[in-house]
């Protein structure tokens, strides 16, 4: 029902396992219930990153999704 959700969105990284602690690293979208779409920032080429995503409830606590896609940048 989205009740406590504070923020929601995506992360992304070079580490297999991304996470919200880079700002840079992160975009978070509206709402709290429902799809969503974002749009990423540019990312540089030749590069690896790792992308899922997350929700921020009001306890600080975050969850991530158990899925991480792998986008290779030529």
């Amino acid at each position: 029902s989205g009740t406590g959700i504070v923020e929601r969105g995506i992360c992304w990284g070079t580490s297999t396992v991304p996470t919200v602690n880079a700002p840079s690293s992160k975009l978070a979208t509206s709402g709290t219930t429902g799809a969503y779409a974002v749009l990423a920032k540019p990312i540089s080429a030749s590069q690896t990153v790792y992308v899922r995503a997350y929700v921020k409830h009001s306890s600080g606590s975050v969850y991530y999704s158990p899925t991480i896609v792998k986008i290779v940048i030529p």
